[in-house]
């Protein structure tokens, strides 16, 4: 299956950049962060960045939370040097490793992270002259703390900037780290500090190879703690972590969805898209069981988080982990008409090809008679609905608050 289409499709805008010399051109994405152009952030970083570039680092650049890879991109195109970026979400590694392409940079390298935690892969995130981040204002502040040490750890020099509101909390954790400000620059929006550790290392982080002193799937600064929830079998318990919708209540989209599956109790092969924290696969998956079970998203976190919340669960047969960009991308690694049950949460952007590729990715993944259950808006299902009656039958529908979840089953 051909899944570069799906992926143009979310190439929404491309823009022109310069940059010290530079003229650069990046696609951009409603469905990552600065979808309209260059980040005021970013370009705070740059500027403050700007007399510091060397040509020809041989270390390179890493770029901790890349998205289109703005920043990073611009870096290693003014230094010539060589860029290890990486993101949690696929589809941003995605786009940095096409703008890249469309630049003309071939020295660059997009790996799906968790900063530099990177689970299900053996792939290390080497040490670099110069560690960037624009950090992510929503990422919860033991996250942000970790990133501002692991920059100081990973790169001889580290450069950050944050929005204002947070301006106390950075400049906090590079006291509290002993980190050496080399420069600094403010604007009503953002605060940006190009720093580095004494030592060359920061408190608390290891400075040997990615993976000493790492948890092997979730790095416990993501970790919010233990809740509860009532599922369509019986309550059952979650590792809930910061960043990610549904830490301490259900969605309106869950509760739609505990309904049909207590109506219909799912079984067989599933694959599950848009997992979030884990609440769907681990009430209808969770206990034991040998059939094979993917779980799928962009987001390498939710990934990560259901598969620790599968194995607490106690399951025998461990769930296969899918971090990919977009939904087609899941048929290279299922069988072709093998799946009983797939499950997909999404809230579509309005210009993707989202009902073909949907609707197409299903038909080659299940089985004759298997079930596709979509949890998304009402608005999106009401178009998708007219788009598959070639293909699927209707079962279930129930709706509330704007959320709609409907069952369809593939006709022989």
């Amino acid at each position: 299956m051909d899944a570069q289409p799906f992926l143009e499709a979310l190439v929404h805008r491309e823009i022109a950049h310069q940059y010290m010399g530079h003229r650069l051109r990046f696609g951009l994405s409603r469905e990552l962060f600065s979808s309209a152009g260059v980040d005021p952030g970013t370009a705070l970083l740059l500027r403050a960045l700007q007399n510091r570039i060397p040509r020809a680092l041989p270390n390179g650049i890493l770029d901790l939370g890349c998205g289109t890879g703005t920043l990073g991109l611009s870096l290693a195109a003014a230094a010539g040097a060589a860029l290890h970026a990486t993101d949690r979400d696929a589809l941003a590694c995605w786009f940095t490793a096409r703008n890249a392409r469309v630049n003309g940079i071939s020295a660059c390298a997009a790996s799906i992270a968790l900063g530099v935690h990177a689970p299900f892969t053996a792939r290390n995130v080497p040490r670099a002259d110069l560690a960037v981040s624009n950090l992510p204002a929503k990422a919860g502040a033991p996250v942000l703390a970790e990133m501002v040490r692991t920059l100081a750890a990973r790169g001889d020099v580290a450069a950050v900037v944050i929005v204002q509101p947070l301006r106390q909390f950075l400049e906090h954790e590079l006291e509290k780290s002993r980190a050496e400000i080399i420069d600094r620059r403010t604007t009503s929006q953002h605060l940006a500090v190009v720093y580095r550790h004494p030592d060359g290392t920061a408190s608390g982080v290891s400075n040997g190879a990615p993976g000493e002193d790492e948890e092997p799937l979730l790095p416990s600064c993501y970790i919010r703690g233990r809740h509860h929830f009532a599922g369509p079998s019986g309550d059952y318990e979650l590792t809930a972590v910061h960043n990610l919708p549904e830490f301490d209540s259900l969605s309106y989209g869950s509760q739609l969805a505990f309904r049909i599956i207590k109506r219909t109790r799912p079984g067989g092969a599933m694959l599950f898209w848009g997992v979030g924290q884990g609440h769907i696969p681990v009430a209808v998956a969770g206990r034991k069981g040998s059939h094979p079970l993917y779980i799928a998203d962009r987001d390498l976190l939710a990934v990560a988080t259901t598969a620790t919340n599968l194995e607490a669960s106690g399951r025998d047969t461990p769930a296969t982990p899918l971090v990919v960009p977009t939904l087609s991308l899941c048929a290279e690694t299922v069988p072709a008409g093998s799946l009983r049950w797939m499950v997909v949460q999404s809230a579509p952007s309005s210009a993707s090809l989202w009902e073909e590729e949907l609707l197409v990715t299903a038909d080659a993944l299940l089985s004759s008679g298997g079930h596709l259950m979509i949890v998304s808006r009402s608005t999106a299902l009401a178009r998708l609905e007219r788009a598959c009656r070639q293909r699927f039958s209707p079962v279930d529908s129930v709706r509330s608050r704007g959320y709609r979840v409907d069952l369809l089953v593939r006709k022989r």
